[in-house]
């Protein structure tokens, strides 16, 4: 059987994750398949690189990981984003909520098999925690 690009990888198929940081290596294997769907649908590689750093900074920021982050998480991110001596225009604060968004329905997308996954490991499931913004 061919693999499909962003699939749960083998060596979590098995539903055993490990005792060593579990939670760090399931989200660092989400981010590796994002990678690699995103690449299978042709985005250039600096977009890719953009887009998972702004995803690792989002769980950085909200101390949490895809199957337990809350809507809150999203809004306190792009809040801090837009204030502060760095602040981020209004249209960047956009891309970076899009970003969020496509990472949450790559997650929440049953073909590539994370939420069965994080329900039997981690008793919870990623949601879409990003809306469309006006």
């Amino acid at each position: 059987m061919q693999s499909v690009p962003g699939r749960l990888p083998e060596f979590l198929a098995n539903g055993v994750v490990g005792l060593l940081r579990p939670e760090d290596r399931v989200f660092e294997a989400m981010l590796d398949g994002w990678r690699a769907q995103m690449l299978a649908r042709g985005l250039g590689v600096p977009f890719i690189r953009s887009s998972c750093s702004l995803v690792a900074r989002f769980q950085e920021h909200s101390n949490e990981y895809p199957w337990t982050w809350q809507p809150i998480h999203v809004d306190e991110f792009l809040a801090d984003r837009r204030t502060g001596p760095k602040a981020v225009s209004v249209s960047t604060l956009r891309a970076n909520a899009g970003t969020i968004r496509a990472f949450c329905y790559y997650v929440t997308d049953e073909r590539y098999g994370w939420a069965t996954f994080c329900s039997k490991a981690f008793d919870d499931v990623p949601a879409q925690v990003e809306a469309p913004r006006v």
